[in-house]
């Protein structure tokens, strides 16, 4: 039973929101008389109340976890690669400095994408999991990435003339 509100548009929204589609309800309250406008409004405000935002932390989440086990499998990755570059005389500090500083910026930066994504275009369902499992190997190839970015700068490969 839906809660009447003595508002007719927000209780015929709310009576009909998940048996109708936005265009249906639209269609029947400006038919009805009410305003186009006003019925946009208290849509997107009915909408919103009832969007899980299980859905955007969720994907917050995931790519945050992705983001942690990402770093410390590119951390032990890292520090083998140190310890072979302090033997051929590479600075292994410069090297950890450039990791971090390039892993951390852009995995975090994806994740604040994904958050901003899932909540600006309300992502949910099946659209939701599939952004989860190509986050994956996403979160796998910026590790790969920044540790060879980090490799080759701190050995001076990158830009040398």
């Amino acid at each position: 039973m839906v809660e009447k509100t003595g508002d007719p548009i927000r209780d015929y929204v709310r009576a009909n929101l998940h048996s109708m589609t936005r265009e249906a309800i639209r269609e029947r309250l400006i038919a009805a008389g009410h305003d186009p406008k006003r019925v946009d409004e208290i849509w997107e405000q009915e909408w919103t109340a009832v969007t899980p935002p299980s859905t955007e932390s969720a994907l917050w989440t995931t790519s945050l976890v992705l983001l942690v086990v990402g770093g410390l499998i590119g951390g032990g990755a890292a520090t083998l690669l140190a310890s072979f570059m302090s033997s051929e005389g590479g600075t292994a500090t410069k090297f950890f400095v450039l990791y971090a500083i390039l892993y951390v910026g852009l995995g975090l930066g994806l994740a604040l994408v994904v958050r901003w994504a899932a909540r600006g275009l309300r992502i949910s369902g099946g659209w939701a999991l599939a952004i989860g499992i190509v986050l994956v190997p996403t979160y796998g190839a910026l590790m790969y990435g920044t540790c060879l970015a980090a490799a080759s700068i701190s050995h001076g490969v990158v830009g040398a003339p």
